[in-house]
């Protein structure tokens, strides 16, 4: 932490902080064995002393107050989760965002960042509707660009109604299911791989109910909180095939268009 510059988040499982910050309990009899066993080097046990000292003045986890691991694991998650968008943040002053310049997409990107972060842990599907050439998939893009990150798995699936045509439902959906386990066969087993991860998935042109019903519900099992985006100038394709709520890309207004 001090040479590298790393951020450190204690997690004081089963332990008291207190017994780590000054080698009492276990710690104690340990700290013993280590004085005798390094006689001729007492540096070495100080420093170790030093560092659990520091670790335990930092702000940590302390496991006893949670009811149980999986609580434990979520908090440290979602503090993880904020640095690295505190990170990412800092980043975009550095690196301009690919939706700088783009009129009027902002406010698409507010609402689709409200659905995906919605606290339901069910899979949801957002329909993005509009007619053609008016911007879909460069919306899609930018939100997929900005928020993959966050997920733990992410594949963008454009052209699915030229796609299925050529290939076919069956293959795409297999192309689907293998990119979100990074290349890994798609049997049964390592389906249930894809059971276990968050993922976001968009789906661009979508032109029929079924293209989007086989690539979303049928015979596939995606993880709690998975979110799912689909475009389509079909708007019947996107309620028929059970989107959970659809954006409408509107014309640009006077001032956005001059």
């Amino acid at each position: 932490m001090k040479v590298n510059k790393q951020i450190v988040l204690p997690v004081f499982y089963y332990i008291d902080p207190s017994h780590v910050r000054h080698q009492k309990g276990t710690y104690e009899n340990v700290f013993a064995d280590h004085e005798l066993k390094f006689q001729g080097n007492g540096l070495k046990v100080q420093n170790w002393r030093s560092a659990l000292k520091n670790a335990a003045d930092l702000s940590g986890y302390v496991s006893s107050i949670y009811d149980n691991d999986s609580e434990l694991i979520e908090e440290i998650v979602k503090n993880v989760l904020s640095r690295l968008e505190d990170v990412l943040l800092g980043l975009d002053h550095i690196h301009p965002n690919a939706a700088e310049g783009l009129v009027g997409i902002d406010q698409h990107i507010d609402c689709i960042r409200s659905f995906l972060e919605m606290e339901s842990k069910e899979v949801q599907i957002l329909g993005i509707w509009g007619m053609s050439g008016i911007g879909k998939t460069t919306i899609a893009q930018v939100a997929y660009d900005k928020f993959s990150l966050y997920f733990e798995g992410s594949y963008f699936l454009d052209n699915v109604r030229e796609e299925s045509q050529k290939h076919g439902l069956k293959s795409l959906k297999q192309k689907l299911i293998s990119e979100l386990q990074e290349g890994k066969c798609t049997s049964v087993q390592n389906r249930l791989l894809l059971s276990r991860r968050k993922v976001l998935v968009v789906r661009d042109d979508v032109g029929t109910p079924e293209q989007l019903q086989h690539l979303v519900t049928k015979g596939i099992q995606w993880g709690a909180g998975s979110r799912i985006i689909a475009t389509s100038n079909n708007m019947h394709a996107l309620i028929a095939g059970g989107v959970h709520a659809i954006q409408v890309v509107k014309e640009l207004d006077f001032e956005e268009s001059l």
